[in-house]
C-alpha cells in the first residue's frame, strides 16, 4: 500500500518568511486559546464577582521601593480568585496608560515566576482581564512587560518569566503572601 503524502505550499519563498509567518500563527493560537472559553465550560469573568463560597481576595498595592510601606492614593489593584476552578479576575487602577501589564506569581529572591495573564492599560491606565490560575500561593506582582523576560514565545499562562529590568515603582505589589 502506497502512503500518502501531503504537501504545504506557503505563498512566502524565504525560510524567514515561512518562519516568521509560523510564529504569527503560533501566536495568534495561544492568544485564541487564553481568550476563549472551552467548550462545556463558562467563562471565568461571568464567575469570579459573583458570589462565592471559595472565593478569595488579594489586593496589590504600589509600594515605596525603600521602605516597601503603601504608597498612599498609588496605583493598586483587586484580584478575586476561587480555588477551585481557578478562575481569577483583575482590576487595576491608577496604573501607567497605555501600557501592557503583566501578572505573575514571583519568587522575589530570584526576581523569576510564573505568568498567570497580561493586558494593557487603557488611556486612564485601568485594567481589567481574567484568566484561570490553579497554584494560589506566594507572592504576586504586576509588572511592566518591558520588564519581563518570558520563556517559551509566545508565553503561555504558566511559562516561566525572569525579571530582566527593576523598576518597582511601576509596579504593583501583594499586600500578603498567600498559604
Amino acid at each position: 500500500m502506497e502512503k500518502a503524502r501531503f504537501t504545504v505550499k506557503f505563498p512566502v519563498t524565504s525560510h524567514g518568511a515561512r518562519m516568521r509567518l509560523l510564529e504569527m500563527f503560533c501566536a495568534a493560537l495561544a492568544i485564541l486559546l487564553a481568550v476563549v472559553p472551552l467548550s462545556g465550560r463558562e467563562s471565568c469573568h461571568d464567575n469570579v464577582w459573583a458570589e462565592a463560597a471559595d472565593r478569595s481576595r488579594l489586593l496589590l498595592y504600589a509600594k515605596h521601593p525603600a521602605t516597601w510601606k503603601i504608597v498612599a492614593g498609588g496605583a493598586r489593584a483587586e484580584i478575586l480568585f476561587e480555588r477551585s476552578s481557578g478562575c481569577y479576575a483583575i482590576r487595576a487602577v491608577g496604573l501607567v496608560a497605555n501600557t501592557r501589564y503583566v501578572l505573575a506569581r514571583v519568587d522575589s529572591a530570584s526576581r523569576s515566576g510564573e505568568l498567570l495573564g497580561m493586558a494593557t492599560t487603557d488611556r486612564q491606565g485601568n485594567l481589567h482581564f481574567s484568566g484561570r490560575w490553579h497554584h494560589w500561593c506566594g507572592r504576586f506582582w504586576l509588572v511592566t512587560d518591558a520588564d519581563i523576560r518570558a520563556l517559551p514565545l509566545p508565553a503561555p499562562v504558566g511559562a516561566r518569566l525572569q525579571l530582566k529590568a527593576w523598576h518597582p515603582s511601576a509596579y504593583l505589589f501583594e499586600s500578603e503572601v498567600l498559604r
